[in-house]
This record gives structure tokens, C-alpha cells and sequence, in this order.
């Protein structure tokens, strides 16, 4: 009894460590405060103590040398910063470092559905949260879940969206992914993120041809060429730009420069990464180094990398960003063939979605990017927990 008084503990700590890095900004905000919300994270740390020494062992993989050798290079950078300007302190990059590592030990033995399932609860909220919010400001009707930011937002509710696909394939519960489509497109269009939407729908042919791969008769029977026909007769038939929504979406393309201000970004972010090759401007240091490389300012910029890829060549160096490549496609290229043809494709569905908006956005070092690298990571674990052969 008291060990699973314990068990219900834990998976509570859980899924409230889930669900507070999910709706960040709604819980510093409404529930912890901002000292609140600086202490909690320190105790989901330390509850993590224990666990991540048990099974501290069980990390004597390539994946884990390869990111183990990333890290020890991240950390190695930040000493020198420390030990060349007393003004850097070791947090945020060293904290976040920290955190991350800790996830990634953590969740390598965690259940991989129950992990999904706190996933879907905390988007949910997210998505009931961005009901009740106001739009950012008076000229946009582009309003963020329990997150600040509306395209990280839409970066989380794709992966929400492949994650809860992954979990209807093993519930098969028509409801439960009724009510995730039906919350998953209201969010995404109150967050108006264009690339979102462009990222969905060419995640959406890539899993069409994927499908095709795996089972080709699928589409050359009566049903399946009657329903495609149907379909592109209501397609065409229908004038999309007459949809508010999309109307909002149009619009807002319009009376924006955001596409600008980030290839400036980029363009800054590269001339970093020319004049330091190596070592790169310093973790976290990109937004007080933007003024100093970019090309032209620009009026109402934000100083901020918008890219992960460049986030890191340029705070890093160049040595950094292979390690982090090279350790992507191995996991990826480990658990190929599982995720290829077997229902773990939405887990990779999933992560890459989180990756390619990655290409707009910032978000290396948060926390639901590397949890979803965490979860295929795990793959190997957990399938030969099942008894199936990768």
C-alpha cells in the first residue's frame, strides 16, 4: 500500500513538473509567482536526485557518450566565460544545462505513454488557458496557451497533436481523438504561427508517402479512391479566405515584418559565428551580442536568434552544433526501422516538428524540446521491455 501511496506521488510530481514548463508563463503568473515558480523548479530537481542515480548506469550508451560529449563541451565553454569575465554567472545556460541532462537520465527508463498522456493533459490546459486570455495586443487576434510566446505555443500543440496520434493507436479511442483534433485546431488558430501551419501540412504528406511506402494496396481499392474523390470535390468547392480564421492569418502576413527581423537575426548570427568559429559569443549571449554584428537595425527588432541551429553555432561555436547534429541523427538513425514502420513513426513526427519550427524560434534549451528527444531515446528500452526486436 505504501509503495503505491509513493508511486501515485511520483507520477503527481510528475506530471506537475510536465504540465508548469508547458504553461510556464500562466504558472509564474497565477499560481506560484515569480520566486514561487524559481524555488519549485529546484525541488523537481532534487526529486530527480535519486532516480538519475539509479539509473545513472543504464546511460553507458552511444546516445548518451554523444550527448555526455556535447554537454562537457557546453559546460567547458562556460568555465572559460566564468573564469575570463567574473561579471558571467553560471545561470541561466549552466542551470538550464543542468536541467536538461537530469531530464534526459531521468526519462531513459520512463514509461513513454504515461510520459504522452501528462503531455496531452498539459496541452489541454494550455489550450483551455488561451480560451480565457486576450489577444497580445489590440492590432493582432493572436492570442498563447499557458506559454508567453504564440509560435513556441503552436510549436508545442504540433507535437501535441503527433503525440496524442501515437496514443489513439494504442487506446483507439475515436473520443478521445475527436476531442484532441477539435482543442488541437483551435489553438493552433488562435496562435495565427503561418509556419505552423506550413510545417503541418508538409509533416502531413510526408506521413501520406510514408503510408504509401508501408502499405501501397491501401489507396487502390473502391473506398479509399471514393473518399480521396469526395474529398478534393469538397476542396475545391470551398473559399477558404472567406473563413475568419484564415482571413485573420492573411492579414496579419500582411501588416508584419517578423520574416524580416528574423533574417536579420540570422544574418548577425552567422557574422558571430565568423568571428568566433571555435567558441562562439558565449552561452546565452546572443541578444547582447546581436547589436554588434547585425548588418542594419531595424526598428521594433528584437534582439534574439529565432533559430536554434544558429542559437548554438553562434553562442558555441561550430564544434558544438556538429556534436548536437551528429547526436540527432543517431538516435534517429538507431531507431530507424521502428520508427518507420511501426506506430513510433508519430513519436518522430513529434519531435521533428518541434526541430523544424525550431528553425524560427529560439527554444534550445527548453525543456519540451528535449523531452521529446528523451522519449525516443527511450525507444530502445522500452521495446525490449515488450519483447520486439528493433
Amino acid at each position: 500500500m505504501f509503495n503505491k501511496f509513493l508511486l501515485l506521488l511520483s507520477n503527481l510530481y510528475i506530471l506537475l513538473f510536465i504540465f508548469s514548463f508547458y504553461n510556464d508563463n500562466f504558472v509564474a503568473d497565477h499560481i506560484l509567482g515569480e520566486s514561487g515558480f524559481k524555488v519549485i523548479f529546484p525541488l523537481f530537481w532534487l526529486f530527480f536526485a535519486s532516480a538519475i542515480f539509479r539509473n545513472f548506469k543504464t546511460t553507458n550508451t552511444t546516445q548518451f557518450k554523444l550527448i555526455y560529449a556535447l554537454f562537457a563541451y557546453l559546460f567547458t565553454l562556460l568555465l572559460l566565460e566564468l573564469l575570463l569575465d567574473w561579471n558571467v554567472t553560471f545561470a541561466p545556460a549552466g542551470s538550464a544545462l543542468l536541467a536538461i541532462i537530469s531530464m534526459l537520465i531521468y526519462f531513459n527508463r520512463y514509461s513513454i505513454d504515461k510520459a504522452l498522456y501528462f503531455i496531452w493533459f498539459a496541452m489541454m490546459g494550455s489550450i483551455v488557458i488561451c480560451y480565457f486570455n486576450q489577444p497580445l495586443s489590440e492590432w493582432t487576434f493572436r492570442t498563447s496557451g499557458g506559454t508567453e510566446d504564440p509560435n513556441e505555443f503552436a510549436t508545442q500543440l504540433l507535437a501535441f497533436l503527433f503525440g496524442s496520434i501515437y496514443l489513439y493507436l494504442h487506446n483507439r479511442s475515436k473520443t478521445f481523438l475527436a476531442v484532441t483534433v477539435v482543442f488541437f485546431t483551435y489553438g493552433l488558430f488562435k496562435a495565427g504561427s503561418m509556419t505552423s501551419f506550413l510545417i503541418l501540412g508538409s509533416l502531413g504528406l510526408i506521413s501520406l508517402i510514408r503510408f504509401l511506402i508501408i502499405k501501397p494496396n491501401y489507396f487502390f481499392n473502391a473506398k479509399a479512391l471514393l473518399l480521396l474523390f469526395t474529398l478534393l470535390i469538397i476542396l475545391t468547392q470551398i473559399d477558404f479566405t472567406k473563413i475568419e480564421a484564415i482571413q485573420n492569418m492573411l492579414g496579419r502576413t500582411k501588416n508584419t515584418d517578423t520574416a524580416l527581423f528574423r533574417m536579420h537575426s540570422w544574418i548577425a548570427g552567422m557574422h558571430m559565428t565568423e568571428a568566433h568559429p571555435l567558441i562562439g559569443v558565449g552561452g546565452d549571449a546572443f541578444a547582447v551580442n546581436e547589436p554588434l554584428y547585425e548588418e542594419f537595425h531595424m526598428v521594433g527588432s528584437a534582439p534574439a536568434p529565432h533559430n536554434i541551429y544558429i542559437k548554438l553555432i553562434a553562442e558555441s561555436g561550430i564544434p558544438a552544433f556538429l556534436l548536437f547534429m551528429t547526436f540527432l541523427i543517431y538516435i534517429i538513425k538507431v531507431n530507424f526501422k521502428t520508427l518507420f514502420y511501426q506506430n513510433e513513426w508519430f513519436l518522430f513526427m513529434s519531435l521533428l516538428s518541434i526541430l523544424l519550427m525550431g528553425l524560427t524560434l529560439g527554444i534550445l534549451y527548453d525543456k519540451y524540446l528535449w523531452l521529446s528527444i528523451a522519449l525516443i531515446m527511450n525507444l530502445n528500452y522500452q521495446l525490449q521491455q515488450k519483447g520486439r526486436k528493433l
